[in-house]
Order: structure tokens, then C-alpha cells, then sequence
């Protein structure tokens, strides 16, 4: 719902017993997802730290280690820590194209979260931000620190060739500094490179099974060194680094550049701990009664890719007007509610996000995913439409005008999602029974003057008001054609014009062309000097040819809108009609200006003369 001030308005299985669930210990083993704060252990002492290499270095000289005397140890790397003063400057570092952490690289995940923020900072204020880095690093935004200087042997071309001494300084090192148990390897084995990897899936409500999370970023890291994958169209991800030994996985719940999944507070970024392991890691998020946040987190990631980076059918890309400054923050509510769009500038006041998303209904039991997903495509319609129009443009249009085209968005997209899936999406119904697809709508009850299919009968083939049956049910008049048409299970036939002629329609009246030069055979027409008139078509009547003959359109439900347009598109109501649109009038007369062909104006007034009476 938009709100109105500025804001209008990997999987683990289920347990058939809780005993049998794995305690929060057992699941940062395996990777998990309890939700909650992230909680750490204590800091470790760091074997890449510059000092700790120079020093395991002096032992293999000592203890005259062939070639320990050549290694260059010197800063490859520098650990650093930001600290942005508000989401403005957290904004700014995404533009950084830095992997940026918000828990310390020298502490181990103890109990796996869905965020982390530091105790020491305020809700308010954005956690800090870790990252390394390489010698000579210069930004000037945002504050910054260097924590430790670093030195990765495994990088250095210097000599990780020389495959026995990289082992020997790295053990040495992790011996010094007390961490010989993140090594896990026999005493004479150095373990080969290997390159983390492995799927993200989460559960959909629809489809019954899991489905590929696209676009997901995947983070491997071991202490100083990092690794990270973007997952592809099937879910599967590998990162750009190569390790040796066991990491620690997580997925960070955001997009670089176009949005951020934040966990109850706009400054908090929701995050999977995933575990510490040598090997792939495949995740399988939620279940059909699953309650752990991060199979929302999911759904709403796929829905927000969806939108930003894959098939749009013509939409405009959403992403912020000064997405160079800020991407759009999408915090989740694990409550409940639907979701909301405050605008798209920044906001000082405290847990206001750009757009919020809410996980349960009002009885308290949680939303389908799909109508999670559907929810997260209409605020983000609302997002790209404050940008198509403007700030001021957008708040000054009418709710109906606003609600309606992110309905028709919400509507088009997640009929695209669940139709590249194998699923038709009109053979299933959300929010409440009433359907994306709005062919029930009545424009009676709460709201429903506001969320219309105003837009969505634009693009649709389906008139609602003389379909009863599925999905519109309209209750149709005992004569459907009063008068002389004759109908024939789906119109009213009015006549046919003389073999030879033609029948066709000429300012609202039925028409067909003469024989010879002015010659009107057929009973009660008569020649205008041109062609020949058979008869007026009713006011309140929509005629059509079909097969050489003359048609009305049956009458309808009077509780539904008379739908009979058809032809626009979506990008062409995106680009033509929406920036003209404030309220029915200015969208009337936008519709009427950008007819497709064949179209006419009073096909146009029969549609919208019921929301003009509403």
C-alpha cells in the first residue's frame, strides 16, 4: 500500500520433530539460518598480517628452509575499515565496487544470522565496513582506517611456484599466531587449489519445489584473502579466487549498483551465514512451512533481479535516478502488513527505507511466496514510476492512478516470472483470493476504487463485464442483445451486408459500400451520396465487423468495467500514457491520444465512464 505522508502509505530441511532440529552451534558448522544478529567469537591473531609473515619467514631462515632466505615479504594488501557516518556515504561505497563486509575478517562466525551490527554504533547509524585492499588505495568520502598491513603468499608471483615453500611460511605463520586448525591438513600434504563454488535455491509456494536464485552474490573469504560469485540463470555460482584451505561462505542479500535486502532496520543488510568448509556449497533456502527470514530475503531478491536484471517485456529500467549515488533500499519486516514506498531520496528519519516489505498477513500466519514477490514488484513499480515522473509530479497524482500502474507491473512481471517457470499465471490467485490479474474486480469495498485494472485492460484480451466464468465471473443480463441482433453465443449479430459489398463502420454508424454507382439493396438502408447507411449504432453500444458482417458487443455486468481495448503495451503506456496520468481525466485524454490502430474514443469512454461513476 503506498502510504501517504512521504512514505504512502540456504535452505536446511524442516524438522518433523524440534528436538531433532540442529542447536545454533551445530548450524554454524553446517551453515545455517537461525535469524538474529550474527553472533562472533573472539578476535584472532591474524597469520597474513605483514609482521606475522615477517616473523614465520625469520623461523624458516633459521631453520634453514630452502629458498625461506628470497621470500619479499612486503604489504600486498591492507585491511581496512570504513565508517560512514549515515546511508548517504553506505551508499557511496557501494559505488566503490569494493567487497565490502560488515563483520571483522579476523573473527569467525560463531552463531549464523541474518545481519550484523556492530553494539558499539546506534541503530541509526550504519554498522562498520570492512574490506582489503591494495597498497596506494585512495577515497575520499568516506572515512577510513587501515587496520593491518597484509602479505598473501598464495598471491605473490614471486614465489607460489614454489609450491613447498608457500606451505611451509603459511604453516609456520598459522603456527605462530596459534590458528593451526583453520589448516585441517596432514602434516606433509599441502592441499591443492580449489575454487569455491556450488547453487543457491530457494522454495516457491507455486511451483512446490525450489527454484534458482539468479544474481545472488556469494562470498568465500579465509581471514584476509577474498572470493566472490554472482550465481547464473540455473542458480549455480563460482568465485574469482582460487583457496588451499576451508572458508567461511555467506551471501549477502544485495546488488551492487541497484538494490539493498536490509533485515527489519533500513541499515541493517541481511546476510545467510553459510559455513566454514573446504568444498561446494549448495543452499537450499526455506520450505512450504518454512519461518526463517532468509527464505524471504530470497523471494524478495528474486523479484527485485527480475525487475532489475532480467526480462522486463519492455518496462523501463528501474534503477534510481542517481543510482551513481544510491541504490534502492528494500528492508524486510518479519510482521505484519504488505508493503509500502516512502520515494526514492534518501530519508533521515529513523527505519524508513525506500520501500518495505512485510512477511505476514493480519492473522499473523505468513504470505505465500508469491504474494511476496508480487508485493515486492508493485513498490518497486512505485519506485520507478517517482522516477519516470518526478517528485513532485508523482506525489501529486491520484492514488488510483499511482496504485493501478504498479498493479499493472506487478501484474506483468510476475505473470513473466511464473510463465518462464511453466506456470500460467492466471490459473492462480493472490492477495487475498482477488487475483493479480483483477478480472473480479468490482471497483466495490475497501481499496478497491484505488487498486484497479485500470492499466492491466490496456495490455489484456479479456473482457470481464460479459465473462462468467473464470477468472471474472460476471453475473450477465438475462438479454445480452435487446432488439433485432440475433446472439450468436459470444456477440450480437446484426446483419450482413449484400453479396459483393462491404460492411464496415464510419463515425459510429453501420455502413456498406454501394453497387455500382449508388445502388442500396438491402431493406432500410438508403444512400448518403457516397455509401450506403444501414443504421446508427446505439450510444451506449460497441459495434465491430467480423467476417464481413456488422457485430455489437453483448451487454455485461454493470458491476465490472466494460472492458473492450485491447492493443497497448506496456512500454508504450510507461513512456506515453503514465507521464501524462494524474488523475482520470489527464489519463482519459492520454489513453485517447495514444490509440493503437483500429481503436476508437468511444470504446475508450465505455471503459473508463465506470470509474468516472465509482
Amino acid at each position: 500500500m503506498l502510504a501517504i505522508m512521504l512514505l504512502m502509505g540456504c535452505q536446511k530441511p524442516e524438522f518433523d520433530n524440534e528436538d531433532d532440529k540442529p542447536s545454533s552451534a551445530e548450524y554454524a558448522k553446517q551453515g545455517g539460518e537461525p535469524d538474529g544478529q550474527t553472533v562472533l567469537g573472539p578476535k584472532l591473531n591474524v597469520p597474513y598480517k605483514k609482521a606475522v609473515m615477517q616473523a614465520a619467514k625469520d623461523n624458516l631462515v633459521n631453520r634453514g628452509v630452502v629458498g625461506a632466505s628470497s621470500i619479499n615479504v612486503r604489504t600486498t594488501h591492507q585491511y581496512i575499515r570504513f565508517l560512514p557516518a549515515n546511508e548517504s556515504e553506505l551508499d557511496k561505497l557501494d559505488q566503490t565496487n569494493l567487497i565490502l563486509f560488515d563483520i571483522p575478517l579476523d573473527r569467525e562466525v560463531l552463531t549464523p544470522g541474518t545481519h550484523f551490527h556492530d553494539p558499539r554504533i546506534h541503530d541509526t547509524l550504519p554498522t562498520y565496513q570492512y574490506t582489503m585492499v591494495e597498497p596506494g588505495f585512495a577515497y575520499g568520502d568516506v572515512q577510513w582506517e587501515v587496520l593491518n598491513n597484509a602479505y598473501i603468499p598464495e598471491d605473490d608471483s614471486q614465489i607460489n611456484s614454489d609450491t613447498t615453500l608457500v606451505q611451509e611460511l603459511i604453516k609456520e605463520a598459522f603456527t605462530i599466531t596459534g590458528n593451526q586448525r583453520f589448516l585441517e591438513t596432514p602434516k606433509a600434504l599441502f592441499p591443492s587449489k580449489w575454487r569455491p563454488k556450488g547453487r543457491v535455491r530457494v522454495w516457491d509456494d507455486v511451483i512446490e519445489s525450489l527454484v534458482p536464485v539468479k544474481g545472488c552474490q556469494v562470498r568465500a573469504w579465509r581471514f584476509f584473502k577474498i572470493g566472490v560469485g554472482y550465481t547464473n540463470s540455473q542458480g549455480y555460482y563460482s568465485a574469482n579466487k582460487e583457496f588451499r584451505f576451508k572458508v567461511w561462505y555467506a551471501i549477502k542479500w544485495e546488488r551492487p549498483g541497484d538494490f539493498r535486502i536490509c533485515d527489519g532496520i533500513n541499515l541493517w543488510t541481511a546476510r545467510y551465514d553459510g559455513p566454514n568448509r573446504r568444498g561446494d556449497w549448495n543452499v537450499d533456502i526455506g520450505g512450504s512451512s518454512s519461518t526463517y527470514k532468509n527464505m524471504r530475503f530470497a523471494t524478495i531478491h528474486r523479484a527485485a533481479n527480475r525487475y532489475y536484471n532480467e526480462d522486463r517485456g519492455g518496462l523501463d529500467d528501474p534503477s534510481l535516478f542517481l543510482s551513481w549515488l544510491m541504490k534502492l533500499n528494500i528492508t524486510y519486516k518479519h510482521s505484519e502488513g504488505t508493503g509500502n514506498f516512502s520515494g526514492n531520496w534518501p530519508s533521515t528519519f529513523y527505519d524508513i527505507s525506500h520501500i518495505r516489505i512485510f512477511g505476514k498477513n493480519d492473522d499473523g500466519d505468513f504470505r505465500p511466496t508469491q504474494e511476496v514477490f508480487s508485493t515486492t514488484i508493485h513498490e518497486i513499480g512505485h519506485s520507478s514510476h517517482y522516477k519516470k515522473v518526478g517528485a513532485f509530479n508523482f506525489w501529486q497524482t491520484s492514488l488510483q492512478i499511482t496504485e493501478s500502474w504498479a498493479d499493472a507491473i506487478e501484474w506483468w512481471l510476475t505473470r513473466l516470472e511464473y510463465n518462464s517457470q511453466g506456470i500460467n499465471y492466471e490459473d492462480f490467485d493472490v492477495n487475498d483470493g482477488s487475483g493479480d490479474w483483477k478480472q473480479r474486480w468490482t471497483g466495490s469495498g475497501e481499496f478497491n476504487d484505488t487498486y484497479t485494472p485500470l492499466f492491466i485492460d490496456l495490455v489484456d484480451n479479456l473482457n470481464q463485464a460479459t465473462t462468467a466464468i473464470e477468472p471474472s465471473f460476471a453475473t450477465l443480463p438475462p438479454d445480452q442483445c435487446p432488439g433485432d441482433p440475433w446472439f450468436d453465443g459470444a456477440n450480437c449479430l446484426v446483419g450482413s451486408p449484400p453479396t459483393g459489398t462491404s460492411a464496415f463502420i464510419y463515425n459510429d454508424n453501420f455502413y456498406y459500400t454501394p453497387i455500382g454507382c449508388c445502388e442500396c439493396p438491402l431493406p432500410g438502408s438508403w444512400y448518403d451520396g457516397v455509401n450506403c447507411k444501414v443504421m446508427d449504432i446505439p450510444v451506449y453500444r460497441i459495434g465491430f465487423i467480423y467476417s464481413n458482417n456488422w457485430y455489437l458487443h453483448p451487454l455485461g455486468d454493470p458491476n465490472r468495467p466494460y472492458d473492450v481495448l485491447k492493443g497497448w503495451t506496456m512500454a508504450q503506456i510507461e513512456d506515453q500514457i503514465i507521464p501524462n496520468s494524474y488523475g482520470l481525466t489527464s489519463t482519459r485524454t492520454a489513453i485517447k491520444n495514444n490509440r493503437p490502430s483500429g481503436m476508437t474514443e468511444k470504446r475508450v469512454d465505455a471503459y473508463l465512464d465506470f470509474y468516472f461513476n465509482l
